[in-house]
């Protein structure tokens, strides 16, 4: 028997069990890959990832219909696989234990603003896997929420602290007075001024993050 076939196989279970790990809790499809993409190791690709995926034994009949899509956007979208991966590594959340807050601040920052040069739209929500639609999409199911909780009123002002690309001011700006989005990311606050330039009741700031207590 040759030695790689137990290296192989070992391998493939590995990879399987995460694959279940990240469908554990009904999450979808879109989730999934999310998933994967953050925590299976970049010698994984797309395409080998999506047969482990589809020899994964489904639970009941939701879990293989997610099994056959996040095997489907694997193989037809290969370099969406790739941008989340990247475009979720570039940021790591982990404190180093001789890390100054100032230098955790710059280090996200900097972080943050990879993330965004690789896709705005992933660089704020993974699961839009990239699309500006998507985002819109499950942006406006926050706003729904927020609204249907009373938390708008052409009569309040609000801070939006983490503003990201602006796409909440893009959302909100006509259900409040007036709107003020931070972030410590010079490229997202970039991004968010030209988005949100006509809108008048909208104000961006990039903030050091070390005020806010």
């Amino acid at each position: 028997m040759s030695v790689t076939a137990p290296k192989a196989a070992r391998r493939t279970t590995s990879v399987r069990l995460a694959v279940e790990d990240c469908m554990a809790d009904g999450i979808c499809a879109e989730g999934v890959l999310v998933r994967l993409a953050l925590h299976l190791p970049p010698t994984i690709g797309a395409a080998e990832l999506a047969e482990v995926v589809l020899k994964v034994q489904p639970a009941d009949a939701g879990d293989a219909a997610r099994l056959r899509k996040v095997a489907g956007l694997l193989r037809c979208k290969p370099d969406v696989f790739a941008m989340l991966r990247a475009t979720g590594g570039a940021v790591r959340h982990e404190r180093d234990e001789d890390e100054t807050n100032v230098a955790v601040v710059m280090r996200l920052a900097s972080s943050f603003d990879a993330a965004a040069a690789i896709s705005g739209a992933a660089s704020v929500q993974l699961a839009s896997l990239g699309d500006e639609a998507r985002l819109t999409v499950m942006t406006n199911e926050i706003v729904a929420w927020l609204e249907a909780r009373g938390f708008t009123g052409r009569e309040r002002s609000i801070l939006d602290i983490g503003c990201g690309i602006g796409r909440f001011e893009r959302a909100l700006f006509k259900s409040f007075k007036w709107m003020v989005g931070i972030d410590i990311s010079p490229r997202m606050i970039s991004i968010a001024s030209e988005q949100c330039a006509a809108l008048g009741n909208v104000e961006l700031r990039q903030t050091s993050g070390l005020d806010l207590s």
